[in-house]
């Protein structure tokens, strides 16, 4: 309904106001052909395309007739026939029902335009586009790995984003800067419409970008308007994205620097996130007991502390019994501009006799204790609608999504390690310790992240435990009291706090 509402406006709107009189569409089998001009014209104040001349020059065994009666030809494999005066195009044995009859001009049949697009588009070309300002119609579009660039421009820089229809990885793509203010990027094994990308742009740090498709290789010669002082890149395995940041150089003075950077390292947004929800009950206890109940009233019982006590700023993942997937997760906790990201879990084992807590954080070198641990918890993605995501997420990409974390690697120990501290503390509990595992949930996470397991849920003892309320109060209490020894030693150097 949405791309037959977009061709409706679009030709009955725009194109009449391009239309004077009599014109054409250029209409292309495939990109690359030059195309063939079919003519078009006014007719009751809207457009109407000469069908005749379209099936004349563009179907295998074309036929008109000399009165202008009828004309058939085959189109897509299928044969299309029309007649003057009848509102039904014949295609092999159906109809289509137009919403005005053909009309008879000179030797033309014509046919409302976007009612002739509509039909080739449902019918024969699913892929076909049209643009009325280029007066262009491609029947079969070239199947381009490059779709578009978007730009997004920022006070400290601007984003490049390159829209791909398939997922690249980081050695098919080269960045480097060239002299004059150049940039280049090449992108190995792409393909792009070079006369579509080409952008001019009157403000932000880009003047311009030039495509160039050579053979399989495809690169954007970017003209900076200003000079950058760096940039980065990375691949979102979601959309497939390219996104390539462009940094300014800083007009701060040095104690403007100096506040900036410390106001970037306060622990003032905490992100909770409260294990599985919704329709995943997460691991069952022996009398069914849902770790997701668990989880959530101890992530509650915390952050209500954080707020109270220490005045931080809490974000949570989810603060209801609702199911959130692994992947966005992480997201929001970016998008929160999050400076922790703590997830909760209760864990569980197949010997029901292993107790205690434990506490993870993502890193490439892997035990086989952690790694069955993290299946476990992994097994959510079953009931995840987009599974395909974490398909794409090759072993390489997850290493070098936990090395992009490395910055945050000694953080996210410190803070694992004084979690279990407090556990044996407060909850006199075995403690496992603290350990590396591969948790989606902790993918891409721009920040100290852990997971804490915080009882075996699969253990009478433990499960006892986290049935009573004063418990999950003292998980809370020891979680909180981590997460106050970590931010006191974290900012006790910043200037000014």
């Amino acid at each position: 309904m949405v791309k037959k509402w977009q061709y409706t406006f679009l030709l009955a709107f725009i194109f009449p106001v391009l239309l004077q009189g009599r014109t054409t569409v250029n209409v292309k089998q495939t990109n690359l052909d030059p195309g063939v001009e079919i003519p078009v014209h006014e007719l009751h104040g809207y457009p109407w395309i000469s069908a005749s001349e379209f099936l004349l020059n563009l179907s295998e065994d074309p036929l008109s007739d000399t009165t202008s009666r009828a004309a058939h030809g085959r189109l897509g494999g299928h044969m299309v026939t029309i007649h003057g005066g009848s509102a039904f195009i014949h295609l092999d044995v159906s109809t289509y029902h137009l919403p005005a009859p053909v009309e008879r001009y000179g030797h033309e049949l014509l046919v409302p335009l976007y009612e002739w697009i509509r039909f080739l588009h449902t019918r024969i070309y699913p892929d076909l586009t049209f643009s009325p300002e280029r007066r262009t119609l491609i029947l079969e579009p070239e199947s381009y790995s490059i779709r578009d660039i978007v730009i997004q421009n920022f006070k400290n820089g601007s984003t490049l984003r390159i829209e791909t229809t398939r997922l690249f990885q980081e050695q098919d793509i080269n960045i480097w800067e060239g002299r004059n203010g150049w940039l280049y990027c090449t992108i190995y094994g792409a393909t792009g419409d070079t006369i579509q990308l080409n952008r001019t742009y009157d403000s932000g740090i880009l003047r311009g970008i030039i495509p160039i498709q050579s053979g399989e290789t495809f690169q954007l010669s970017i003209r900076l308007r200003n000079a950058i002082s760096g940039y980065d890149f990375y691949i979102d395995p979601e959309t497939r994205s390219i996104h390539i940041n462009l940094r300014k150089p800083s007009s701060l003075t040095a104690s403007e620097r100096t506040l900036e950077a410390s106001e970037k390292w306060l622990i003032d947004t905490i992100v909770l996130d409260a294990g599985h929800g919704g329709r995943d009950p997460g691991a069952l206890g022996a009398d069914g007991t849902r770790e997701k109940d668990i989880t959530l009233d101890i992530t509650l019982r915390l952050g209500r502390m954080l707020e109270r006590e220490l005045g931080t700023h809490v974000v949570y993942t989810r603060k209801t019994d609702v199911f959130i997937p692994l992947h966005q997760r992480p997201k929001i906790a970016n998008n929160a501009n999050g400076k922790l990201f703590i997830s909760i879990h209760c864990n569980s084992h197949d010997n029901r006799r292993v107790s205690g807590s434990e506490t993870f954080l993502l890193a490439p070198r892997l035990t086989e204790e952690a790694i069955k641990i993290a299946e476990t918890e992994n097994q959510v993605i079953r009931l995840e609608e987009n599974q395909e995501i974490y398909e794409k997420i090759t072993n390489e990409q997850y290493i070098l999504a936990a090395m992009a974390q490395s910055a945050f690697v000694k953080e996210s120990e410190d803070l694992a390690a004084l979690v279990e501290k407090n556990y044996i503390r407060n909850l006199k509990t075995t403690s496992r310790g603290v350990k590396q595992a591969g948790f989606y949930v902790l993918l891409g996470a721009s920040m100290p992240s852990i997971l804490t397991e915080v009882s075996f849920i699969s253990n009478k003892t433990d499960l006892q435990k986290l049935k009573r309320a004063s418990y999950r109060q003292k998980v809370a209490e020891s979680l909180f009291q981590a997460i106050k020894d970590f931010k006191e030693k974290h900012e006790k150097d910043i200037p000014n706090h």
